[in-house]
């Protein structure tokens, strides 16, 4: 479905040169440890029975099929990988940790972080994801390239939940969970994603405007259903 929708798109966008942006995902770095990635950083899968790799491989042929489409057929397409994109509204759904933290904290839940908690991730409000996403689709330059979208401040699962709690004044305790004891089948988790964003700063002047403690608030004022603030414009 996502490799077949996504040429079925860039094929109608080519008849008359419409641009488009595809989103990737920092997925497709995969297992690497050399962190930052940066765009030309080679990738390190894990095996075709974990499904997580699927995604990954999937996002990978949808770049592949849109660089493809802007070398051949000239179409204005732009790459993005956006880095953990978080903020307000967001689902505390699994995977989306900073909402799923934020709610068991505001309860005095115990908050319980899967794996050994070393795993580190950079976290993008969710206002500047957007607003990258906007200059890129105006920069001409920015065609058929690809960009990580992200922002400098990787912090490890046991740390970010450990900031929640003391942002909130929480009683909550942390503890570890194995991943054998949340999931019913294979599982392979990065042990950490950075972004180099060297190349997005320099192609867009791109320089994130929130800090990991902005998001965190922001998800709380919204889950306390204390926020006020209207999203930044962009056009």
């Amino acid at each position: 479905m996502n490799i077949d929708g996504t040429r079925n798109i860039l094929s109608a966008a080519a008849e008359n040169s419409t641009p488009i942006f595809i989103v990737s995902t920092s997925d497709i770095y995969g297992k690497s440890t050399d962190v930052p990635f940066s765009e030309d950083s080679d990738r390190v899968l894990g095996p075709t029975n974990v499904s997580r790799w699927a995604y990954a491989s999937a996002k990978v042929m949808d770049e592949y099929f849109a660089r493809g489409y802007n070398q051949h057929d000239d179409l204005p397409v732009v790459i993005g990988r956006p880095f953990n994109v978080a903020g307000a509204r967001q689902s505390s759904q699994p995977g989306t940790v900073i909402p799923t933290f934020v709610e068991q904290a505001l309860n005095d839940e115990k908050i319980r972080v899967f794996g050994d908690g070393t795993q580190t991730r950079s976290f993008t409000h969710v206002e500047d994801t957007v607003r990258a996403i906007h200059r890129l689709m105006n920069t001409e330059d920015a065609y058929g390239e690809a960009f990580n979208i992200g922002a400098i401040n990787r912090v490890s699962m046991l740390e970010l939940a450990q900031i929640i709690v003391e942002k909130v004044n929480s009683d909550s305790s942390i503890e570890t969970v194995p991943y054998d004891e949340v999931y019913d089948r294979e599982f392979d988790d990065p042990p950490h994603k950075e972004p180099d964003i060297s190349k997005i700063q320099s192609t867009i002047q791109y320089d994130p405007k929130y800090s990991l403690d902005d998001i965190i608030d922001d998800v709380v004022e919204y889950t306390t259903g204390q926020s006020s603030t209207q999203p930044d414009q962009y056009v």
